[in-house]
């Protein structure tokens, strides 16, 4: 219990102890002036001005979050200015959330299916998110740190920040509370070679990345990952017994999600994801994957792993992605015959020479992605009679150590070349129908599923063939 004189006795009457942390040990509150209750967080290491900078931190960022609608608690009282006076005992007073913690709802109801675990993990990113704008990082994501108030609709609050950095503060403050070169900034739940090795950048906001992920992987499984990689050197959501393929049993997602989890979990943290809007966007293709237009039933990705191809260079690395893009190119073209042996009526199929500029705009469009050294898919669509015509055309582009397979539909516009005779043959160009889409990720060196390129590819047909009709009647 607070001393009798401590200053937070003022205004508040202590009720009984909640629970403690590192930093500081919590009790609930009752406001003496209208009987709200709070929860106090009194500093354990009273006279640490380490730990008392540290406090100062955490409420300057719980103040600089709330007022932006992130969902963490908003302080209602603190005397956390006074953290270089070392004869004041400090404490903040914050509001009382309610709900259970992630940890005890996953012990009561064990592990979650693929859409709740991602609803839950999508609120939580969009309160990283915003506190990535305004400069702050978590740095000590767990389930014991996250109050799920609601599942339906996802309702998440983050507490305790008390680890938290903040990279506009005033330098002099962050010196004063920031762990020591020597020390290390680890837990149980999570382990990053970027936080648990002394000199290590603890500053890396994509380190917060890492723990949404890992939060997903145990909403998923009920299994903290603990570290990126195991003895075999398997990542955390590919260990058996404890993957999410064991939990998630025959959810078609499988293969996306694990695609994902491969990029989250990356030992190298170049190769992870590197903005929250990466990560949101990729999760959210996860759960309605573009390519997925119908039921499929896919076997495993075959792929190595992706830390093994850290120990070659980019070039030797983009040369094995690009061996195995012209097996996906080739993919493409046999299932391309597949469809024109069974006849289909007026329409005639021509391969096209695709031009360096057709997938135009794809690297603003899909930042970090690398043209790989192979020829484009590319095939002309049209009638016999009719000079309607599509172009359907795929493309390969790598990006850390996954490679995207992007579809882009192409229009024929054709137009008369200034001061030429009447009967001169007017010039074809193709107009884009619409940007290019990634219609699936995988392993550089691996093999996407040849049902998801079949699928894709006959129903892309199918439409643009609706597209010449509309054209020809009208």
């Amino acid at each position: 219990m607070p001393p009798e004189n401590a200053p937070c006795l003022e205004k508040w009457e202590v009720q009984g102890p909640l629970g403690g942390g590192g930093q500081g040990t919590t009790f609930l509150v009752r406001s003496k002036a209208d009987g709200t209750e709070a929860v106090l967080k009194v500093l354990r290491k009273q006279d640490s001005l380490q730990a008392r900078g540290r406090m100062f931190r955490e409420v300057t960022n719980l103040k600089t979050l709330h007022p932006l609608g992130c969902k963490v608690p908003a302080v209602l009282d603190a005397n956390v200015e006074k953290f270089e006076s070392p004869d004041v005992q400090l404490f903040f007073i914050m509001e009382r959330i309610f709900g259970d913690n992630l940890t005890d709802l996953i012990k009561r109801k064990g592990p979650l299916p693929l859409d709740l675990s991602a609803a839950i993990v999508l609120d939580i990113a969009s309160t990283i998110a915003q506190g990535l704008i305004a400069g702050v990082q978590h740095r000590d994501l767990k389930p014991d740190n996250l109050k799920v108030q609601s599942m339906d609709p996802a309702d998440v609050v983050i507490l305790d920040y008390g680890l938290s950095f903040n990279s506009e503060q005033d330098d002099d403050i962050a010196k004063q509370s920031e762990t020591r070169q020597s020390e290390t900034l680890d837990n149980s739940f999570l382990s990053l070679p970027e936080r648990c090795v002394p000199g290590g950048d603890r500053k890396d906001h994509r380190s917060d990345l890492t723990g949404v992920c890992g939060i997903l992987h145990f909403c998923l499984t009920g299994e903290f990952p603990v570290d990126l990689q195991d003895q075999n050197g398997r990542p955390p959501h590919r260990r058996p017994g404890r993957s999410v393929r064991d939990h998630l049993k025959n959810d078609p997602r499988i293969p996306h999600l694990e695609a994902f989890l491969d990029t989250g979990f990356a030992t190298s943290i170049d190769s992870r994801f590197q903005s929250t809007d990466e990560l949101v966007s990729r999760l959210r293709d996860v759960l309605a994957p573009s390519a997925a237009r119908r039921v499929i039933d896919p076997w495993d990705f075959a792929r190595q792993s992706a830390e093994r191809l850290l120990k070659h260079d980019r070039k030797t690395q983009l040369g094995a992605y690009t061996a195995s893009a012209q097996t996906v190119i080739q993919t493409l073209q046999n299932e391309l015959g597949k469809i024109t042996g069974k006849g289909t009526g007026p329409y005639r199929f021509v391969g096209e020479q695709i031009q360096p500029d057709y997938f135009q705009g794809l690297q603003q469009e899909h930042p970090g992605t690398e043209k790989l050294a192979t020829q484009p898919f590319a095939v002309a669509l049209g009638l016999a009679h009719n000079r309607a015509q599509r172009l359907l055309a795929y493309d390969i582009r790598a990006k850390g150590s996954q490679c995207g397979v992007f579809r882009k539909s192409f229009k024929a516009v054709y137009s008369r070349v200034p001061n030429t005779p009447p009967n001169y043959p007017e010039t074809r160009t193709w107009h884009p129908i619409a940007p290019a889409t990634c219609i699936v990720w995988y392993e550089g060196t691996s093999m996407p599923e040849v049902t998801i390129l079949s699928d894709d590819l006959r129903a892309s047909v199918s439409e643009l063939m609706q597209s010449i009709e509309s054209e020809v009647l009208g």
